[in-house]
């Protein structure tokens, strides 16, 4: 009889001699198509289960508070992150006292909230993760909105700064009042630059925002929300993407600890600002001794002194002496050369 070599593609077998009329390449090619069923079984079921996650996600992503143009261009970590966030800023609005409602009154001023503040608004979790950000966001620092919400503040400020923020998202809950309120500076990442135009946010600067706000006790029972809370809480228990170390103890609907409710107003360069003088206000500047590089107009007029003849005049000749303050300035002054 003549025998012929068969290799078997399943992993269990090795390379076999079969007799070409004998009982064993029976057995094998019975064992190779079964592993091919496998193999279209394992494949089908995968299918399906991408198939679920797919839907899971689209569902998610309907629910978000997002324009329709914008969830199209989200992918699923994007849609898990701002599922999160939300999550989170709801579990903060519900600790407010007084819950905000929207009536038609207000519909029609709400595009000017944002230039009252004259900055964005920004929403700081207990573990450091930005739940909310004004849109007016990319006018001061060029990154967008959905971009930064569920990113850490310590990912896009400047290292020397997060001690200090630290500092107010460890608060003890018994110490965080309505009288409390929080004032520091953060140097934000920035792709603007002078000229209008944007950069790569590895390339980005810093910008100095200043932040005004209160630290609020967040948490609370669930927000009765059918459309939004079961929608996103259903696709988050049954699609975990993130690993449980990076999400914390924290409960979605439970305490997520003080949350940080700022204003932030970017500081203009000094040479930028501008402020009204009254009319019995005069502009002057001077150099390390006190004299004058610099008069304006109104100071010729008020005090009959010559614009050009004012460079060799230090401004505390000119100051009476007969006053306490002017003596404790002199004493300043002196100190700050030593």
């Amino acid at each position: 009889l003549q025998s012929i070599v068969v290799i078997s593609r399943d992993s269990c077998y090795d390379v076999r001699i079969f007799s070409a009329c004998g009982e064993r390449l029976h057995i094998f090619f019975f064992n190779y198509r079964s592993n091919d069923k496998r193999k279209e079984k394992s494949r089908d079921a995968a299918r399906c289960r991408r198939s679920r996650e797919t839907d899971i996600f689209l569902n998610m992503a309907a629910a978000l508070p997002i324009s329709p143009d914008e969830v199209i261009h989200l992918d699923k970590a994007s849609v898990m992150r701002l599922a999160t966030a939300y999550l989170k800023i709801r579990s903060v609005a519900h600790a407010l006292k007084k819950p905000f409602t929207k009536i038609e009154s207000t519909i029609e001023t709400d595009e000017f909230f944002p230039q009252a503040l004259d900055g964005f608004m920004l929403v700081i979790a207990s573990n450091g993760d930005m739940v909310y950000l004004s849109e007016n966001v990319s006018d001061y620092l060029g990154i967008s909105q959905l971009d930064m919400i569920g990113q850490s503040v310590y990912d896009y400020s400047h290292p020397c700064d997060h001690e200090e923020i630290k500092e107010y998202l460890l608060m003890e809950s018994n110490s965080v009042n309505e009288m409390c309120s929080c004032n520091f500076f953060i140097r934000f990442k920035c792709t603007l630059t002078n000229k209008g135009k944007k950069v790569n946010l590895k390339s980005a600067s810093y910008k100095v925002i200043h932040c005004t706000g209160r630290p609020m006790i967040s948490g609370g029972p669930e927000v009765n929300d059918k459309k939004m809370g079961n929608d996103i809480d259903e696709s988050l228990s049954s699609s975990r993407s993130k690993d449980q170390s990076e999400i914390g103890t924290e409960s979605t609907h439970g305490s997520i600890g003080t949350a940080l409710v700022m204003v932030g107003c970017p500081i203009p360069h000094p040479s930028n600002i501008e402020i009204p003088l009254g009319r019995q206000t005069f502009l002057s500047k001077h150099n390390l001794s006190m004299k004058f590089t610099y008069v304006d107009e109104r100071f010729v007029l008020y005090n009959l002194y010559f614009k050009h003849g004012m460079s060799s005049i230090r401004i505390l000749s000119m100051i009476i002496t007969d006053n306490s303050l002017f003596c404790s300035c002199i004493n300043n002054f002196n100190l700050s050369f030593k």
